[in-house]
């Protein structure tokens, strides 16, 4: 490989091979649309959040302090998470919501996602799919039916926001096509590069000068004849700058 590699020698190298290197990541970059295109889909989200209420007079605290309510009321956050996703629950859901048969209590838990904060009794809901009106009826049917089912003697569920279209978000198509067309040029310029470091063969008489930097003071010339390829043919092909170099 030349180590001796000069700014001059990358740019002869870029537009000696700038063309086809265009040309191969624009390929690419066709077929990362084609695909992309073929598997791009819209996820609608529709939200809804619940405040964590406690009856605090059916609460008895540790004395010694060891829970104070702040812990209690963020404890009983994290436990009633899982009884908000519970398979029981989500069958009223589907029941409700009228689609029972259609949809399954598996299909319906991934479409939702719990989140709550630290420090604060509030769960916030999202449910996320491709189907807006098969979201927005799920959501509606939750948020009236999870009070009624998920409850303690001392904890309970008050809808604290109402159920509203958040965002929708389609597969980047133009952004995951402009990366491949920039990373495969990228990539092919620098295949390239590896590939020509590697060929150490001496092609001319003035790569020799310009190497060693010593003057050149004669040349063999080549003497090969065919009857297909004459002389001057033959030097060019090997790669000699001229008539008289092998």
């Amino acid at each position: 490989m030349n180590k001796d590699l000069t700014l001059a020698d990358l740019s002869q190298f870029i537009r000696k091979n700038i063309a086809v290197s265009i040309v191969t990541a624009f390929i690419f970059s066709i077929i990362t649309y084609l695909v992309s295109s073929s598997m791009a889909v819209t996820t609608y989200t529709y939200s809804f959040s619940y405040e964590v209420v406690v009856a605090w007079d059916n609460v008895d605290l540790s004395p010694s302090g060891a829970m104070t309510a702040a812990d209690f009321a963020e404890s009983q956050v994290a436990a009633l998470k899982p009884r908000m996703k519970g398979t029981d629950f989500l069958k009223n859901v589907i029941k409700d919501a009228g689609y029972e048969g259609k949809l399954s209590v598996k299909a319906l838990s991934t479409m939702i996602s719990l989140s709550s904060e630290e420090d604060v009794p509030i769960i916030n809901v999202d449910f996320s799919g491709t189907n807006p009106k098969l979201l927005k009826r799920l959501a509606h049917t939750y948020v009236v039916l999870a009070p009624k089912h998920i409850k303690k003697v001392y904890v309970s569920l008050d809808p604290f926001e109402p159920v509203r279209y958040k965002n929708a978000y389609t597969t980047p198509v133009k952004t995951y096509t402009t990366s491949s067309f920039v990373l495969a040029l990228l990539g092919i310029l620098v295949l390239l590069y590896f590939v020509e470091s590697l060929d150490t063969r001496v092609k001319s008489a003035t790569e020799i000068e310009k190497k060693y930097e010593i003057a050149n003071l004669g040349i063999i010339p080549n003497f090969y004849i065919s009857k297909k390829n004459s002389y001057t043919k033959y030097g060019y092909q090997k790669g000699a700058s001229s008539n008289y170099e092998s």
